[in-house]
């Protein structure tokens, strides 16, 4: 089953993971994007821990960083979590 919780979990994990890619940490990646916090990189490792919800705006700048846009993003988590199912 797909639920929204399993998705923005793994969409996290695919931000993460292509960040990486590109060369970003994870205080890079949030100072690029949490523009209007205090602490970026507490308010992103609060978000990949599950204790603070990911707004969709966020979810918006996440993508752009990484190059994609959220559409992109949603559509190949959604592939991938239709793979984990099936397997």
């Amino acid at each position: 089953m797909l639920d929204d919780k399993h998705f923005i979990s793994r969409y996290i994990q695919f931000i993460v993971e292509r960040a990486e890619k590109n060369g970003l940490n994870h205080s890079q990646l949030a100072r690029k994007v949490f523009l209007t916090v205090k602490d970026p990189p507490s308010t992103w490792r609060k978000i990949r821990s599950g204790t603070q919800e990911l707004k969709f705006c966020e979810a918006v700048l996440l993508a752009n960083e990484i190059g994609l846009d959220i559409a992109s993003v949603s559509l190949e988590v959604r592939e991938l979590m239709t793979l984990e199912v099936r397997s």
